[in-house]
């Protein structure tokens, strides 16, 4: 068992008279009678320690503490009162034989409970030690669990008052009645991360190309429960009393009606509270817990998807861009999102699946949306999404995105350099754009020396994270040209080239170390001004 603070208590452990460090293993123990006097300053450096880590074998071996000694202590510690009464957060990590010591740790200040990599036989030990903190650990407010089994999780629904949970490793038992579980068993809960990585989900719905269009159970909106949509009339079983004269189920010359068939009523949303949600899994999975939120304001959304079916992979794309576009409906509260795939699972010589630029599309034009990141799929040309944003008057929409960051590689067409002044128009609040861009001079303004650009702005873009294909090489003219073009557009910008291949980072470099040059000049003359009393 590993505690932590500072390292100054660690030191003043380690020299105390009352322990003595042995060099293998660096355990620390008590030996002999210890002085009334360094007992007490124990305990009062316990009262500062806010993190311990309980482990067999942990990394930081400097301030680990025998077992033995912990009973010694025990022994001497005033009864009732926690061995570390400010303890806030409890890692559990690899612990097999610690977890003996689990009830030394029972306090009520525990905020943060973090456990990973427990071995099977040390179940029962936990599940006990959950039903302790369950009565005394009010504040209990961050619960991580990593592949654990389902009735641990059963037993975290006791902490109602619960903020945070993470589940890493999901088991086949999570199904959408456990989810429902959750859901109502915390209803503060506000940060949900769900990663289902290592695990198929369960339920997961065989699909073929002819299905993409005609799947149900695409997440309802997020809003008041008055806006949700009750499933129409040919997604659900009719009974015979109400079918119609020509519905071949209507009983026929007085026959018995056969009895109907069982609806399956959707749940009602129980993620009222979340600001933070974030899901790594399966399509039915997403499906699932989006199904299950309303009313949600200032959300930060991350939606992973995992690949499941090569036969399929046309039809789960589609599913996956209609989740995506019913996520436009949740006007008014999605402020952060990230959208990603694990393509590598299934089919890596193939590459990451397009996703299609009508969800893109939605995304541009949410109207409180601002920081979007797109990863590991591949996209359209980037003019087919600012077709979206072409100003259509009397009315001209200005994205709120403040950062968006897209695939940047062969992977992604990228943007012209052409189509940056759109972009700029467009989105007046970005601070960060990471992106291929395209090295295009031919649709450029044209830039003459000793005349100012007729098209430049004052866009206030930080930060430009770039990469590009390999093309034919560039004269010193042809890089002037491209790094002027970005300094009209975006003055105070710092170009980040990305490396790896196909991103062409020495070109960028290149364009980099020209554009600083442009902006060096450029303070260099508004000094000049400013020393000699000029108009600024």
């Amino acid at each position: 068992m590993s505690t932590q603070k500072t390292s100054t208590c660690v030191a003043i452990y380690s020299n105390s008279y009352a322990w003595q460090e042995l060099i293998v293993p660096p355990l620390q123990h008590i030996v002999g009678v210890a002085p009334e006097k360094d007992i007490l300053d124990l305990f009062a450096l316990a009262r500062k320690v806010g993190t311990v880590t309980l482990a067999d074998n942990p990394a930081d071996q400097t301030s680990t503490i025998s077992w033995g000694s912990y009973i010694r202590l025990a022994q001497l510690q005033t009864p009732g009162t926690p061995f570390f009464p400010s303890l806030n957060r409890l890692r559990i990590d690899h612990a097999g034989g610690s977890l003996d010591e689990l009830n030394l740790l029972v306090t009520n200040s525990l905020r943060v409970l973090e456990v990973v990599n427990i071995d099977d036989s040390q179940y029962p030990a936990f599940i006990v030690f959950l039903c302790s903190l369950a009565g005394e650990c009010p504040r209990l407010r961050s619960i991580t669990l990593s592949s654990r089994p389902i009735d641990w999780l059963e037993a975290c629904l006791e902490f109602s008052h619960l903020r945070e949970l993470k589940l890493d490793g999901i088991l086949h038992e999570l199904d959408l009645d456990m989810l429902v579980a959750i859901g109502k068993g915390f209803p503060e809960l506000e940060t949900f991360i769900l990663n289902a990585e290592y695990d198929s989900c369960i339920s997961t719905p065989q699909l073929n190309t002819d299905e993409a269009c005609e799947v149900s159970g695409v997440p309802v909106p997020l809003g008041s429960q008055d806006e949700i949509q009750e499933p129409s009339a040919s997604t659900t079983n009719v009974p015979p009393e109400t079918a119609s004269p020509s519905d071949d189920r209507a009983p026929q010359d007085g026959a018995k009606s056969p009895p109907a068939s069982p609806v399956k009523k959707t749940p009602e949303p129980t993620f009222r509270q979340l600001k933070k949600l974030h899901i790594v899994g399966c399509l039915q999975l997403i499906q699932d817990v989006l199904s299950l939120c309303s009313g949600l304001e200032d959300v930060s959304l991350t939606l992973v998807r995992l690949g499941e079916s090569t036969d399929s992979e046309i039809a789960r794309t589609e599913i996956f861009a209609s989740i995506i576009e019913r996520i436009f409906d949740w006007n008014k509260c999605l402020a952060r999102m990230f959208i990603g795939q694990n393509w590598q699972i299934e089919v890596p010589e193939l590459g990451p699946a397009i996703l299609p630029s009508r969800a893109v599309q939605k995304l541009f034009l949410h109207s409180t949306l601002q920081h979007l990141e797109i990863a590991n799929w591949a996209l359209d040309a980037f003019a087919t999404y600012l077709s979206c944003l072409a100003p259509r008057p009397p009315f001209h929409f200005n994205s709120m995105l403040t950062t968006l960051h897209l695939p940047v590689g062969s992977i992604s067409p990228g943007i012209s350099l052409s189509d940056l002044r759109h972009l700029a128009i467009s989105c007046p609040h970005l601070s960060s754009l990471r992106s291929t861009i395209l090295l295009d001079l031919n649709n450029l303004p044209e830039y003459k020396i000793g005349r100012a650009a007729d098209v430049a702005l004052h866009h206030k873009l930080e930060t430009l994270s770039v990469g590009s294909a390999n093309g034919p090489a560039w004269n010193w003219m042809q890089y002037c040209t491209a790094a002027r073009h970005l300094f009209a557009l975006f003055p105070a910008v710092k170009i980040q080239p990305q490396m790896g291949p196909g991103r062409n980072p020495v070109r960028w470099m290149t364009i980099r170390d020209t554009l600083q040059m442009y902006q060096t000049v450029s303070l260099d003359n508004k000094a000049r001004r400013r020393a000699y009393g000029l108009d600024l």
